[in-house]
């Protein structure tokens, strides 16, 4: 959902930039807004004994360690079928 959230949020903000249209650009802002404060205020009530705050300030350079594999899993699909052994 976040990825999603970014890339729409950078759709917007492209045509803010291209077009000046900024009604998408401030609703995905808003949503993007909303998505972190979920999360915050999830952590806060459930999550603070599972996942230490340096552990979430590393969550955006796991991600961005993973863009490869996204990214090549989009254009480098596998087209073989893969038979998995059996015992």
């Amino acid at each position: 959902m976040a990825a999603l959230l970014a890339v729409a949020w950078g759709l917007a903000l492209g045509l803010l930039l291209c077009v000046g249209v900024s009604g998408p650009w401030v609703c995905a802002t808003g949503l993007v807004l909303a998505f972190k404060l979920a999360l915050a205020l999830a952590w806060q009530g459930w999550g603070r004994d599972l996942v230490s705050v340096r552990e979430w300030l590393h969550v955006p350079l796991y991600v961005l360690a993973k863009l490869p594999l996204y990214i090549g899993f989009v254009f480098r699909r596998q087209k073989a079928w893969v038979r998995t052994d059996r015992q």
